[in-house]
């Protein structure tokens, strides 16, 4: 079944759910005890808002194989991302009692705690990861808590570590555009969205702040056709419909 997995696992990558979830479902018949499988039927079941079905998997899983630490972690951003942080911290709690140098495990377990309201605990965390090894997930976290914390600056000499650490990353050039935009610097930020649209052009996010550079740089003949195919492929995206009404206020609809 592992060419069944891995293409299951590009489907989630391409957010093709249902198709993740028929090949995942095919290894799991093929080899009903291989927990590899059950764990990539598992994500795709969550992704397809059959929450319930996918945690008692897990649970099945974790009981199963109790030292397999890879379904502990999945439990925990699964329940973080419903939304029960003190479950998820819990189990985050539980693996770092197992490894507690574990970096994910640490990165993980700050942004349950930055959930939580324990801002000064999870940008302690970030900060001590980002000093003991390059770690880019950590700054990108951080890089947002100071975003929120309206430390522009900060967070803006974290972007340019990241884009100088992998300049072709479009999670970190659009970082760093954003950031540009916040600055008013909407000439760098065009640039910066260019280029993270290249790297992956099929970026929803990567669009949405090349459109809103090219709004703000005056230009809205080029940032209509990119905003009208996110609304009709991504209609019901917060970000989409707030920048798509944004723009229509700007030219006067």
């Amino acid at each position: 079944p592992s060419s069944l997995l891995f293409m299951a696992n590009m489907d989630i990558e391409r957010e093709n759910y249902r198709s993740a979830w028929e090949l995942a479902r095919k290894a799991c018949a093929l080899a009903p005890d291989d927990k590899n499988a059950s764990m990539v039927l598992a994500q795709a079941l969550f992704r397809l808002q059959r929450r319930k079905e996918a945690m008692a998997l897990l649970d099945r899983i974790i009981k199963e194989n109790p030292d397999y630490r890879n379904a502990v972690h999945r439990k925990a951003a699964f329940l973080a991302e419903l939304g029960h942080n003190d479950e998820a911290l819990a189990f985050y709690e539980r693996l770092l009692q197992s490894d507690p140098g574990h970096a994910a495990y640490r990165r993980d377990r700050a942004k349950v705690l930055y959930a939580l309201g324990r801002v000064n605990e999870a940008e302690a965390e970030w900060e001590s990861l980002s000093r003991e090894a390059l770690d880019p997930d950590a700054m990108l976290n951080l890089g947002w808590a100071y975003v929120h914390d309206q430390r522009i600056d900060d967070a803006f000499a974290i972007g340019m570590k990241l884009v100088d650490f992998d300049g072709k990353n479009p999670v970190f050039l659009r970082f760093l555009a954003n950031l540009e935009l916040m600055r008013a610097n909407f000439e760098e930020a065009y640039g910066l969205a260019q280029r993270a649209a290249a790297a992956a052009p099929d970026d929803r996010d990567a669009e949405l702040v090349l459109a809103k550079s090219l709004c703000q740089l005056q230009r809205p003949k080029e940032a209509e056709p990119i905003l009208n195919r996110l609304l009709k492929e991504y209609p019901d995206h917060p970000g989409v419909r707030y920048v798509s009404a944004d723009f229509a206020y700007r030219i006067g609809r």
